[in-house]
């Protein structure tokens, strides 16, 4: 179990208002901000971050697009062409 504070929304039963509030894990009731009754936290889906987890298999063409897009603007960045090759000048 982790024991650090992660943000979850809670939903007051009384005045059905819907608040984040930063908690830890296995804390599932928290008091409302606006009446001070009992607010339940609700189920939200986790944020992922698919790249480089091996999740990018769900949208190759999506995943391969973006890694090419960053290799060649790493690659641009640092002096050379888009093609890859080192930028001559003649002088």
């Amino acid at each position: 179990m982790s024991l650090g504070k992660f943000f979850y929304d809670f939903q007051c039963k009384n005045c059905g208002i819907i608040q984040e509030h930063r908690v830890y894990s296995f804390e599932t009731t928290h008091l409302c901000a606006n009446c001070g009754q009992q607010a339940e936290r609700l189920l939200a889906a986790p944020g992922i971050w698919w790249r480089k987890m091996g999740v990018s298999k769900d949208f190759p063409s999506a995943a391969a697009k973006w890694d090419r897009m960053q290799e060649q603007k790493n690659r641009t960045d640092k002096g050379g062409r888009a093609d890859g090759q080192p930028n001559l000048k003649e002088y």
